[in-house]
């Protein structure tokens, strides 16, 4: 197994995921991220209180382990990226964000993070996202409280803002040629809308017009043809979790154009979505059975397939 780290220094910036539902004892899975191969989906899970990463065959088999570190905190353990064929995994130990990069389907062999290669970029760096070649990084940074969407070089070179403190952006993510970046946008009642900008800071535009009714779009993933992204809007009560309801929208960019997909009446939520890489389905968390795990179904929100299963 080979692996890299990087250190970035990360401050917290809340979410709306189901972030305390996601801190039970064990979890079927969580927070999938789909391989550039469409071979393996990497995913969040509690084994006995202890967060780690896992990987899975979309139809369920090859279930494995890939991480070592023994998390009990969820929002610790940041979600997976890819770069390529490897896995991309964060970590946050007290104020300094880990990032490790590893292979698969080797892992795991060996520690998790080795004492040498570390890179230190902004200390003040939130939400870091990694280009598709692994050569930038976006991320936000600057006032916590209106933060800026940034990219710059692996290395902490070449830093510029693709926003200024006029735009309150969250949860960025690269397009899959790395051309352009979508991101949250918040306005003053934290209610928010989807934007895309290109990755030179140029062409920067609101895309989405969701009722607020809706709940806060976020967490935008790009399809393979970049011609769409798909979201996840909810409505979330923090004291009552089973409370709180959240679903996923298919967006058009070149419209704004919002479909919903695999709506449903219940209180359940459906939250972080992958696309697969030939755009033809979707891997996202949901707790429709009444423990969160790892689902995939088609684009247009038809055969739901549930992926992991609860591990007592």
């Amino acid at each position: 197994m080979h692996v890299f780290r990087l250190t970035i220094g990360l401050l917290p910036l809340t979410v709306a995921t189901a972030s305390a539902q996601m801190q039970m004892t064990n979890t079927g899975g969580g927070r999938p991220s789909v391989s550039p191969s469409g071979k393996w989906i990497v995913y969040s899970a509690a084994r006995n209180g202890e967060w780690e990463l896992y990987a899975i065959h979309p139809d369920g088999s090859g279930d494995r382990r890939i991480t070592n570190v023994g998390e009990r905190n969820f929002v610790s353990l940041g979600p997976p990226t890819w770069i390529g064929d490897r896995v991309l995994v964060f970590r946050r130990v007290s104020d300094t964000t880990r990032l490790s990069l590893i292979d698969l389907p080797s892992a795991p062999n060996d520690s998790l993070i080795p004492t040498a290669n570390t890179v230190q970029v902004l200390v003040d760096a939130l939400q870091v996202r990694p280009s598709p070649d692994g050569r930038r990084l976006v991320f936000l940074h600057g006032d916590r409280r209106r933060p800026r969407v940034a990219v710059a070089n692996v290395d902490g070179t070449g830093l510029y803002d693709l926003t200024d403190s006029t735009v309150v952006g969250v949860n960025p993510d690269w397009s899959r040629d790395g051309k352009r970046i979508a991101f949250t946008v918040l306005d003053s009642t934290s209610h928010g809308q989807i934007a895309v900008v290109d990755a030179d800071g140029t062409n920067y535009h609101v895309i989405t017009h969701l009722d607020p009714s809706n709940g806060l779009p976020q967490w935008a993933n790009w399809a393979p043809d970049g011609k769409r992204l798909v979201i996840q809007a909810g409505i979330y009560n923090r004291q009552k979790v089973e409370e709180s309801t959240a679903q996923l929208w298919l967006v058009d960019i070149a419209t704004g154009q919002a479909t919903k997909l695999a709506p449903h009446a219940s209180v359940s939520l459906d939250e972080t979505p992958s696309w697969f890489p030939n755009g033809k389905r979707i891997a996202f968390q949901s707790n429709r059975t009444g423990v969160m795990q790892v689902w995939t179904m088609n684009a247009d929100g038809t055969d739901a397939r549930q992926v992991t299963s609860l591990h007592q």
